[in-house]
Formats: structure tokens, sequence, C-alpha cells
């Protein structure tokens, strides 16, 4: 790996040049279709950029690189250096999490609010601030340890998160938005995307939330990755016997205690899903709780909650192993960037959002199911990343028996539920299994969502309890072959030392 400013401007080039390309094209087709009237029969610009979130997905995959480079950069470093990029990747990762904003939707649609209402502009403000304050805490202390055109840099960084981050606190407030937007398209657009537009309050919101507030969200996050590629560079790089040091808190996981909570939490939740949904100790519930506690509940949340973890874990342990153990040190880099991308798909939804009636694409491409196609576009990039650490780096697992199976348990489940999700549209497996569990184990009494068919409630009861709980182990596997790996090569009296 390259050092100094000279691979610093090597990295800055390409990562703003790509993200300018991406801003660049969302404005030209909105200046072109929505203002301009060019292409006017097609899908207006606006819509396509609010409907599948394309700058938020840039965002999305601009944060999980902070995180994994925060960590792989503490790993590298020594001394306060360490501390503070460990405290940014752990904050970039919830902060991540908050920029997608399904707990917060799922908060919402518990308390019944339209999304408009005061209620969704209170949970705004809180969720918002319980995930950029970190962020903002974590960057200021990093500007603490820099001068000059880093510190300035940094102090860039921290004013386009806090701006991002109002912005986003007020996505809700139509009142606040909508005038805004109104009063920038007669401005400095003419009134032509009211004019053009089918719903012109609707365009005028969405000109401040999602190009205003989106394009100042990618660079924020631009800005902070900058931040942290520098800081990575500048840091002192630790000496091979400097690793036997205390390693972080996360490493003191027992990968045992892991796998076992989480077992545990997925019998428990399934429990309260069996005693809710088909004992019906809770009384006729309008949601099913398979459809609460699943997809986008509190378990799926346990499972962001172990991807992150693995990622950090990873990317730490890929800059501490650089220097004693480097073959390791590239399959963990290998390892904690996949995962990043793999927490970016599970918080974003971004292939449902491709597959819904707001994409314009067919129902068919190449005579295939346009879901299965897009699932395989999504998944194989990510799955590429994760497969090329694996087989080409994987064999410095062998030092530690138990870091290589729960590598392979881990690999093998999420592999499974990857090439399921993709085959899903073109053989109706899910609808198929969730018939066969409703039969056979459940008697029949699976309830069906209010307006969806049984083959509806099949599918969802798939996707969901069975889907997800795949999912969630596989997370934890992953998570134990960090902590596997550090705790073998300690026992083996390697250059790591005993957790402290």
């Amino acid at each position: 790996m390259p050092e100094g400013g000279g691979a610093l401007s090597a990295r800055a080039g390409r990562v703003v040049a790509l993200v300018g390309a991406a801003l660049a094209s969302v404005w030209a087709a909105f200046l072109l279709r929505d203002v301009a009237g060019v292409a006017s029969d097609r899908p207006s610009a606006l819509t396509l950029a609010a409907g599948l979130g394309l700058l938020d997905w840039v965002r999305w995959i601009l944060l999980s690189l902070v995180v994994a480079s925060a960590a792989h950069a503490a790993g590298r470093a020594g001394g306060p250096a360490e501390r503070r990029l460990m405290r940014v990747a752990v904050a970039a990762a919830a902060h991540l999490v908050g920029a997608v904003g399904l707990i917060r939707n799922s908060v919402l649609d518990g308390l019944g609010s339209s999304g408009t209402d005061g209620s969704a502009l209170a949970v705004d403000v809180l969720f918002v601030g319980a995930t950029t304050v970190p962020l903002v805490v974590a960057l200021a202390d990093l500007r603490r340890g820099t001068d000059g055109r880093p510190r300035r840099r940094t102090t860039a960084a921290l004013i386009a998160v806090v701006g991002a981050g109002a912005l986003s606190a007020l996505r809700s407030a139509e009142g606040i938005l909508t005038p805004v937007g109104r009063t920038l398209d007669a401005w400095l657009l003419g009134g032509r995307v009211g004019q053009r537009a089918d719903v012109p309050d609707w365009a005028h919101h969405h000109i401040v939330e999602t190009l205003v507030g989106d394009t100042l969200a990618v660079v924020s996050a631009v800005l902070v990755l900058l931040v942290v590629l520098a800081a990575g560079l500048a840091a002192p790089r630790a000496e091979p016997r400097a690793v036997t040091g205390t390693w972080p808190r996360i490493f003191a996981l027992g990968p045992g205690a892991v796998l076992r909570a989480t077992g545990t939490a997925i019998v428990s939740v399934t429990l309260v899903v069996y005693l809710a949904d088909i004992r019906g100790v809770a009384g006729d519930l309008a949601t099913p709780a398979y459809l609460r506690l699943f997809n986008d509940g509190p378990l799926e949340w346990i499972g962001w909650v172990l991807v992150a973890a693995a990622a950090i874990a990873g990317g730490y342990a890929s800059g501490r192993l650089a220097a004693s153990e480097p073959g390791a040190s590239s399959y963990f880099l290998w390892f904690s960037a996949g995962l990043s991308l793999v927490l970016v798909d599970e918080l974003s939804h971004f292939r449902h959002a491709l597959t819904s009636g707001s994409a314009p694409l067919g129902e068919d491409l190449l005579g295939i199911s346009r879901y299965a196609v897009v699932t395989v576009l999504v998944f194989g990039p990510v799955g590429a990343v994760l497969a090329y650490g694996l087989l080409w780096h994987g064999r410095h697992l062998l030092v530690s028996a138990d870091a290589v199976r729960c590598a392979l348990a881990g690999y093998a489940l999420y592999g499974s539920v990857a090439i399921a999700s993709a085959v899903e549209g073109v053989v109706d497996g899910y609808e198929r299994v969730g018939a066969l569990v409703d039969r056979h184990l459940l008697g029949g009494r699976l309830p069906i969502p209010p307006g969806d068919t049984v083959a509806a409630g099949h599918f969802l009861l798939t996707d969901g309890l069975i889907d997800e709980a795949i999912e969630v182990m596989a997370s934890a596997l992953l998570l134990a072959v960090v902590l596997t790996y550090v705790r073998s090569m300690a026992r083996a009296a390697r250059p790591v030392a005993p957790l402290g």
C-alpha cells in the first residue's frame, strides 16, 4: 500500500471523479427532463432520484468505505490516532444505519404516523441526532489531532455532516421544505419544475430533500472518507512487536458467546411469533408478528449490528496484522470491504427499489424475471469481493481450525440465501417453502396480512422468519471468524497478544 501525500492525492482524485460523475449525471437528468422538458414522455428524473434513492446509494457506499477504511487505519496506527479512528469507524457505521432510515420508518409505522405530521418531525430530529452526533464528536476528536490542511479538511467535513443532518432531520417538515423548494424553483429555474410536475408541491419538496439534501449528504460522505484516508496515511505505523498490546473491546467478545446469544435471539423471536400469531396469546393483531419482528424488525436490526461489528473488527485486524501477518491482513481487508457492502445492501433494499413500480424496467429482462436479474447484478459484486478474499487469501486462516469452520459455515449460509433470492423470481421457491412450513408445522394457521393472498403470506413467512434467521446466524459466524482467528494467534504465541 503506497504511503504519503501522493497516495492520498491519487485515491482522492479517483473518489472525487467517480462521485462527481454520479452527481453530475443526476443533476443533468433533472435539468434536462424536469426543467428543460427534454424527453418529457419519460419518467421524471426527480421521481426516479427520489424513488430509487440514487444519490442515497452513492452516500451509503461511501459511508461503508469510511467504516472499513477507518477501522483498517486504526489497526495500522498507534496511540491516540488508533482510538480516534476506531471511534470514527463505529460512529460511521451508526450514521450509516441512521442515513438509511429503516428503523426510523419502523418507529413511524408503530406510531401510526403519516410521515409528514408532528410526530414524524420529532422522530426525525431525535433519530438523526442520535446517529449524527456521534460522528460529529468523533470527527471533532480526530480534528484535535491534526493541524494545517488536514485540520481544514476535517472542519469542512464537520460542517457538511452537520448541514446534511439538519436537512435530513427536516425531511418530514413539508411546511418548511416545500416553500423553500418553490422559492428555488421560481428564482433559479423559472418555475418550470412546478409547471411540468404532476404534483408541484411534491416536486418542490424533493428539490430540497432529494437534490439539495442528498447532494450535500454525498459531499459530506466524500469529505469524511478523504479525512479518514488522510488520517490513516499520516498516523504513525505500529511496529511488528507493537501489536502485542491491548486490542479494542470488541475483541474481548467470546466467539462462542456471540453464537449462543445470536441463536438465543433467533429462538426467542421465533417463539414470540409462534405465541402471537399461531397461539393467539396477544389477540387479533392488525399486522402479524412475523412481519414486524423479522424483516426490518428487531431480528434484522441484530443482524445489522453483527455485520457492522464484523466489518469493523475485520478492518481493524487487517491493519493490525499488516506488518506481522500480511496474508491474513489481506484476507481481512477484503472481508471487511465485502461486509461493508453487505451492510449497505441489507440496509438499503436497493434490489426491491429496482424491481418496484417506480423503476423504469420491464417485467422481464432478456426473457428472465427482472427480480432475478437485479438480484444477480446487486449480489454479484458484493459476493465477488467476499469470494475473492476467501479464495485468494483464505488459506491464511488455516492456522485456526475454528476460524475456518466459522468462515465456511458463514459463507455457505449467506451464499444459500443469495442464491435462493436470485432464483426466487424464476421458481417461486419462497412461496412453496412457506406453504410447506404452514401446512406441516403450523397446521395451516398462519395469519395472512390484510389485503394479501395466502400465497403472499407464505412468501413473507419464508422471506422474513426463515431468510432473516439464516442471515443473522451467518452474520454471527462471520464475526466469529475474526474473533477466533485473533484468539488462535494469541494461543499460538504469534505476535498478537492476549486480549487486554
